[in-house]
């Protein structure tokens, strides 16, 4: 099978690294630049280019953002006292999505997995832990994927939180096992939200 040109194969590897973006995929996103107008492919190399720059993770929730803190920790209509705890920022803007929720956030930085290394240590746990000490919550959300690391981290969250004395509640069982939160409709999630369970 003759190679591509040299530049069109460094942006099909490019590609290819993506999560979930296999090598016919990524050859067909290669060629769908190349036939773009110049312009929209340079447009493209700057949104890349200048996304490290102009991002931040909120020094507060973990949140990648704009700005530091962010738009979630300042905003004086949030209830302060709810404290939604999610694995990523991709997950925060899920459940944003629901347009159920308008407490505060804390991005966790990923779930619990001893195949992987993932300890609490390597997670934002201590400082999930300042904020409880610091801050009037009264109630934290758990709000991980309906999966074994999800599950996992939950776990050892609400062990961990129970001394504290705190309401803790997780999203109700209408999600579907082994579901991204970042995939589930806003609706669903919505539901989950609003009938969340206490976590014994």
């Amino acid at each position: 099978m003759p190679r591509l040109p040299e530049p069109l194969e460094r942006l099909v590897a490019a590609f290819n690294r993506l999560p979930g973006v296999g090598p016919k995929t990524a050859q067909r996103y290669a060629y769908h630049v190349l036939r773009n107008h110049p312009a929209e492919a340079e447009q493209f190399a700057r949104a890349l280019s200048n996304l490290h720059g102009n991002m931040h993770r909120c020094g507060k929730c973990h949140l990648d953002s704009e700005r530091d803190p962010c738009a979630y920790c300042t905003d004086e209509k949030r209830d302060v006292s709810v404290l939604c705890i999610v694995a990523t920022s991709r997950d925060l803007h899920a459940i944003e999505g629901s347009r159920s929720y308008k407490g505060r956030y804390h991005v966790l930085g990923g779930h619990l997995d001893a195949l992987e290394g993932i300890t609490p240590e390597r997670l934002n746990v201590a400082t999930l832990l300042h904020r409880i000490d610091t801050e009037p919550i009264t109630e934290i959300i758990l709000a991980f994927n309906p999966d074994i690391p999800g599950e996992a981290t939950s776990m050892y969250l609400a062990r961990t939180l129970g001394p504290t004395g705190l309401k803790i509640t997780a999203l109700a069982r209408g999600l579907q096992t082994g579901a991204d939160l970042e995939y589930v409709d806003p609706l669903t999630l919505g539901d989950a939200l609003t009938g969340r369970r206490e976590v014994q």
